[in-house]
């Protein structure tokens, strides 16, 4: 089979959908069939010795966001072009905005099956970005717009899949957890961690993910605070970046 993943969000960012859609491209590619990543152009250096295809429409950063990057695909010929000689069987779309919205024009185009998956609780994301109740309302309304273009909707959890549905999707979600590569890691690479990091024979709470407030971060900051009460001794380790980082830090003080 032939299949795309479109998603504006991939490598070099490794946020949780880039990394996603990643091990989508390799596992597909890796079983025999042809995939195909449509993304934002980035500088990721040498492309070689991947399992997959990569299909890039010409792109600048987001002003808000600059480790972002969006475009206008219809305007770029030589996008249109690759893309055009490709015959997917299949489209699997990340994300409701522009490579979302390829998606669904290449679906349509073809008359092929279009899967999207919902990641994330865009209204926060919205909200964080405008700070305007009515247009992070304007955006939910948009993105379930655009999910109601796919033969099927997944989400990646229980939880998720409620948020789509309080956003007012009311069409059949499957609940399809994100997959991951395991990597068996040395000895001589734990020993090398724990001293790099000051890392003790403690238990460690280990949290990897955006330091962002949607994450439900401060659970966990309350849950230690919980345990240090009960005199429970851990090391929390919170890994990551994100827009919440020095309040983060004011919260753990």
């Amino acid at each position: 089979m032939k299949i795309g993943q479109f998603s504006d969000s991939f490598l070099p960012i490794y946020d949780g959908v880039g990394r996603v859609v990643y091990n989508y491209c390799e596992t597909i590619g890796k079983k025999g069939h042809e995939c195909y990543a449509i993304v934002p152009f980035a500088d990721m250096g040498y492309r070689g010795n991947y399992p997959f295809e990569i299909v890039d429409f010409h792109s600048r950063a987001l002003p808000t966001m600059p480790q972002y990057r969006t475009g206008l695909p219809i305007f770029d010929a030589h996008y249109n072009a690759r893309l055009e000689m490709i015959d997917m069987d299949i489209v699997h779309l990340h994300s409701p905005f522009i490579a979302g919205m390829e998606a669904v024009r290449y679906a349509k185009k073809k008359n092929i099956p279009l899967v999207g998956t919902f990641h994330s609780k865009f209204h926060d994301d919205f909200m964080q970005i405008t700070g305007q109740e009515f247009l992070a309302d304007m955006g939910v309304k948009r993105v379930v717009s655009l999910f109601n273009n796919c033969t099927e909707v997944w989400a990646v959890s229980e939880t998720s899949a409620q948020t789509l549905k309080e956003y007012g999707f009311e069409k059949e979600i499957y609940v399809i957890p994100n997959g991951m590569n395991t990597r068996l890691i040395s000895d001589e690479k734990i020993v090398k961690t724990r001293k790099q990091f000051n890392i003790d024979e403690r238990p460690v709470l280990l949290f990897v993910g955006q330091m962002n407030w949607k994450k439900n971060i401060l659970r966990i900051l309350e849950a230690c605070a919980l345990l240090k009460k009960a005199s429970v001794s851990v090391q929390l380790i919170l890994a990551g970046q994100g827009p919440h980082e020095k309040e983060i830090k004011e919260k753990i003080n």
